[in-house]
């Protein structure tokens, strides 16, 4: 099994107020599922929070999303 990280958009930005983030999968294959972490010193796995609709932050600070598909 190969992972890819998928394209996070918008990518290393600042935000006053909130934000929607969108995931969008780097892999070819027709069933890839993104999963994702946010805020986590560890990476996601396959038992992350699978993607299914953007990500909304609305607490300001420094974020840190990871994804894989």
């Amino acid at each position: 099994l190969e992972l890819e990280l998928p394209v996070i958009s918008p990518s290393a930005s600042t935000f006053d107020g909130s934000a929607v983030l969108t995931l969008t999968s780097a892999s070819t294959a027709e069933n890839a599922v993104i999963r994702y972490v946010i805020d986590s010193a560890s990476p996601p796995t396959m038992t992350s929070p699978i993607y299914t609709n953007p990500i909304v932050v609305t607490t300001s600070g420094a974020h840190t999303i990871q994804a894989i598909s």
